[in-house]
């Protein structure tokens, strides 16, 4: 599915919500060309918004790229601002001012090319997409069982360099990609089509970037905004700098506030008592008081064909039982094979039944 069939699918995305494209995508790598050097309209109204508001108005065409290299006003934008109100009205621009200018801008016209697939099971190992000493993988690690159950998403990505960009030239270039990074996302949050991004890894990829190429990909506008989960940065899910970005249609919404706040379900976990893998208490599989998960419970324990009773391997045996036409093996607890079963010394084997059902010499 590339960008255009998603672009194409915008009243699937109004009727079903964003999850039904999310749901599509997943297992799928895709390329996607973020252009450079471009700073988008949602951009350039909130840096002058937030830094130029109370000066005199840019020009209507002025061009909001990163650098223009000829031309009246030259260079980067700080200095091409800088210039502009210092040779039109006199007007110096604080230098702090320029330089979260710059910083906004530099960020946000940052281009290239990027390989990204959405998942929503978050089973890779720590570092293994640049989430290096993420809590979610140490002292958190049952945020990321929760953020399942919640039905939350990962964008990662993937590079065949040591950047998060990759090269293009190469025809096998799905064969030598690596994971480079991932946030996490919430689909169809604050509202229906939308999605809210958040915790960037690693340090280097900035939500800026994300946010940008996601608007990229689905033709979406986006915004900073403060984040909290239940009204908390830190609970149930901890948000680094309790910030993050709406991505958005601007068809489905334009009263984007500067905060959200999302509700989540109560957080109800509990630990397998075998791996310690977390899993959400309604599924967990329980044996004596102990509760386990799918799958180490399946490894664990088996039901006797006979009695139809759950017991510890340990007191299960594999038992020969004769059929009409062949031999089969059951499952047998060691209190029906007490009962019912014995051992045959000359095949090794234990039985049910009255004797060995094999052939003896």
């Amino acid at each position: 599915m590339n960008a255009q069939t998603i672009l194409s699918m915008r009243n699937v995305i109004q009727d079903e919500g964003i999850v039904s494209i999310l749901n599509a995508l997943m297992g799928e790598k895709l390329v996607i060309d973020v252009p450079d050097g471009v700073i988008d309209d949602i951009i350039a109204n909130q840096l002058i918004v937030r830094y130029l508001i109370d000066y005199p108005s840019l020009p209507e065409d002025w061009e909001w790229r990163w650098v223009i290299q000829r031309g009246k006003y030259s260079g980067t934008l700080p200095k091409r601002i800088a210039n502009y109100y210092y040779k039109e009205f006199g007007i110096t621009i604080p230098r702090e001012v320029l330089q979260e200018i710059g910083n906004i801008a530099s960020l946000a016209s940052t281009g290239g090319c990027y390989v990204v697939d959405f998942v929503n099971k978050f089973d890779w190992s720590e570092g293994e997409f640049g989430d290096h000493g993420s809590c979610f993988w140490g002292s958190r690690e049952y945020t990321r069982f929760f953020m399942e159950s919640q039905g939350f998403y990962a964008l990662r990505f993937w590079s065949n360099t040591d950047e998060l960009k990759v090269k293009r030239d190469d025809n096998q270039l799905f064969d030598q990609l690596e994971g480079a990074g991932r946030c996490w996302i919430v689909p169809d949050e604050p509202f229906k089509g939308a999605m809210m991004i958040f915790n960037a890894y690693p340090k280097t990829l900035r939500l800026i970037t994300i946010a940008r190429l996601l608007a990229t990909l689905f033709g979406y506008v986006y915004k900073r905004v403060s984040l909290t989960f239940n009204g908390s940065d830190t609970h149930p899910i901890y948000v680094n700098g309790s910030k993050g970005y709406i991505v958005y249609d601007v068809a489905l919404s334009e009263d984007v506030g500067e905060e959200v706040n999302i509700e989540l379900n109560d957080m109800d976990l509990i630990q397998c008592s075998k791996c310690e893998t977390w899993v959400i208490r309604p599924g967990a599989v329980w044996y004596d008081g102990d509760p386990y998960c799918e799958e180490c419970y399946g490894c664990l324990f088996n039901r006797c064909n006979i009695c139809n009773n759950v017991y510890h391997q340990s007191y299960i045996e594999v038992c020969d039982i004769s059929r009409e036409w062949f031999v089969a093996q059951i499952l047998v607890c060691i209190h029906c094979f007490r009962q019912y079963g014995g051992y045959c010394g000359e095949h090794d084997i234990c039985y049910i039944g009255k004797e060995c059902p094999h052939p003896h010499n």
